[in-house]
């Protein structure tokens, strides 16, 4: 299987969230994430949402 592009860890809330971060931020993959316990759908979504508007203000034009 081939490595996913970009991984954005934000996960909130469970037991093992910190080892869980913690994993992902030794794995080398690219990636976004915070440190601590928190998290969430609102932060991912955020950053989804902050990537694709820079790509589309990137975009090369005719």
């Amino acid at each position: 299987h081939p490595a996913p592009a970009l991984v954005v860890g934000m996960p909130v809330g469970f037991v093992g969230v910190l080892q869980a971060k913690a994993a992902l931020a030794r794995s080398g993959l690219p990636q976004v994430r915070l440190e601590g316990s928190r998290g969430g759908a609102a932060l991912v979504a955020a950053v989804a949402n902050a990537l694709l508007r820079q790509g589309w203000l990137e975009r090369p034009r005719p």
